[in-house]
């Protein structure tokens, strides 16, 4: 229903219609009564009758024009009702138009149904919102600071002191201090018209024409248009613009005061008492301001530290970072040495039923999260409790242990001749007698000269690629495939009992292994042999570990650090 004065109009209409209806039908009875006693008349005689006939002549005569009359206004009332109607009910087209721009705009968003806000609405969640919580993240974060006010995580300073005021006017004040929305919103226009039959609005900005289903995205436009024009107007503000502002607005600023903050902050974690070299690094100052404030910023920190340097190379103009370097290896840092030892003694210790120190062991393999890396835990751990002393697995040994079943069965294969070197001293998988249709698998497709290469070469291609090497060759090398093929070698004769001695995997066999496929070579320079050595003593662990008949692989055994030789019969694995 339309409210307002076309209701009011249609209203008071309605009224005098029906008012007026009344008095036509009024008039239409007089009317009739006149013309019924002007034909009733009977004269007396030739004589009387123009006495008698006149004044009912006159009273029906007049009778009709006051019934025409009325009729007329009644009919003419009418179409003005009718016609009201039809202006209602094209404003109600309209307003159902305004309505739906408006909802657009400000109450709802057609794209988001049942989201309950419009274009406005998704501004200040998507863009306000997030903004404010990102500031307010920095704010409480101590190295990404941007404040020079004393730190509070309950009331951190979002504003950077002001400063926060100052960018938002440089950003959205265009030329004689009007905002640009101010500017933009001059520039629409709106423009309405009838397309058949039916009101049509379009928004017509920045050249282009937004109908009423691409409302919905005009804060999109907008904002895109805004952002870059912000952009531009900030692209020359940096750090140097806030330092000057402190110095010129806030009173009681020091220089000293941000100083004092790049040298706590910088000093986390630091605890190593050796000489120390510091930079200073920032964007390159784009102005003699900016530049003698950078040079007093550098004097101010130079005398701190033993070797001073500032590097103007930084990308984030709204950033300036001091780093501090020590240059000697890693184990002579007091925090450093206090964690390996830590994690040593946690690594080497037993269950021992008492909650509180076993809650520590549980946990410390949180911190291995891949599970190459709890693998290798694992083992290191294994050779620590079973008093076979410390080893330490090399990164690409590790790597290895992507997938533990897979490596354990590439040992076992190497051990029983289903993974072997041929006379061309290239490394091939031979499938299951199940599976005798398929060539053997290519390991290595040519020799490295130091050969002891190729066998780690084949243990990464068939633990990790787990397929052919070929390019053009389409081999899978399954987990189940392996096992099979080592099962086959079982049945077929081979034994793991020839790498035993009493219950432990002999460390001759695996060495006399290990000097045939993966020898030394004659020259080699001392960082490489150290390599070498270290790769050596990790293939030796992993034969040991893996080739004892009572090594589980289930990740159970590992989360659960269940003892290597007491199997548990539920064990799936």
């Amino acid at each position: 229903m339309i409210a307002g004065p076309v209701a009011e109009t249609v209203d008071i209409i309605g009224h005098m219609v029906a008012d007026m209806g009344q008095k036509r039908a009024s008039a239409q009875r007089a009317y009739t009564d006149a013309i019924q006693s002007l034909k009733d008349f009977q004269p007396s005689g030739l004589t009387k009758m123009r006495n008698w006939v006149e004044p009912l002549q006159i009273a029906a005569r007049d009778q009709a024009y006051e019934y025409v009359r009325t009729e007329q206004m009644y009919v003419l009332l009418r179409l003005t009702q009718e016609l009201l109607g039809v202006v209602g009910d094209r404003l109600q087209l309209w307003k159902s138009v305004f309505d739906e721009v408006f909802s657009t705009l400000a109450i709802s968003d057609p794209s988001r149904p049942g989201d309950g806000s419009g274009a406005i609405g998704v501004v200040g969640r998507e863009y306000l919102e997030r903004l404010e919580g990102r500031l307010r993240r920095l704010a409480t974060f101590r190295s990404a600071r941007i404040s020079c006010l004393p730190s509070s995580e309950t009331d951190p300073d979002t504003s950077m002191q002001g400063f926060r005021d100052v960018l938002r006017d440089l950003a959205v004040k265009g030329d004689g201090g009007t905002e640009v929305g101010e500017q933009r919103a001059a520039l629409a226009e709106w423009q309405v018209n009838v397309v058949d039959g039916q009101p049509r609005c379009i928004l017509r900005l920045d050249g282009k024409e937004f109908e009423l289903r691409d409302l919905a995205g005009l804060h999109r436009h907008l904002f895109a248009e805004f952002s870059t024009q912000a952009d531009n107007r900030l692209r020359d503000v940096d750090i140097f613009d806030f330092v000057k502002y402190l110095q010129s607005q806030v009173v009681g600023f020091q220089l000293s005061d941000l100083t004092n903050i790049l040298r706590q902050e910088s000093s986390v974690l630091i605890s190593a008492a050796v000489e120390e070299e510091a930079v200073l690094v920032t964007s390159r100052p784009q102005s003699p301001d900016a530049q003698a404030l950078s040079n007093a910023i550098a004097a101010d920190l130079r005398g701190t530290y033993d070797r001073f340097q500032t590097i103007h190379e930084y990308s984030d103009r709204h950033s300036i970072y001091l780093i501090r370097l020590h240059f000697q290896a890693w184990d002579q840092y007091y925090d450093i040495q206090t964690c390996k030892r830590e994690y040593e003694r946690i690594q080497g210790q037993n269950l021992s039923g008492n909650t509180l120190e076993d809650s520590s062991l549980y946990r410390a393999q949180v911190h291995h999260v891949f599970p190459h890396e709890l693998e290798a835990w694992y083992i290191e751990r294994w050779f620590l409790t079973q008093h076979e002393g410390r080893v330490e697995l090399t990164p690409r040994v590790v790597r290895l242990l992507e997938d533990p079943a897979m490596t354990q069965a590439f040992i076992r294969c190497l051990a029983v001749g289903s993974v072997v070197r041929n006379e061309n001293g290239l490394w091939r998988f031979r499938y299951a007698p199940g599976e005798s249709e398929l060539p053997d698998a290519h390991l290595t497709e040519y020799r490295h000269p130091e050969t002891f290469e190729d066998l780690l070469r084949a243990a990464e291609v068939m633990c990790l690629s787990q397929r052919d090497c070929r390019p053009n060759v389409h081999l899978s090398i399954l987990r189940e495939s392996a096992v099979a093929s080592f099962e086959a070698c079982m049945h077929n004769g081979a034994s793991l009992a020839e790498w035993m001695v009493g219950d432990k995997v002999s460390t001759a066999k695996v060495d006399a292994y290990l000097d045939e496929y993966f020898a030394q070579p004659t020259h080699m320079d001392p960082h490489h042999r150290e390599r070498y050595v270290s790769e050596r003593k990790s293939l030796e662990v992993l034969f040991r570990f893996y080739l004892h008949p009572m090594t589980k692989v289930g990740l159970r055994h590992r989360v659960e650090l269940l003892p290597l030789y007491v199997p548990r019969s539920d064990d799936p694995s």
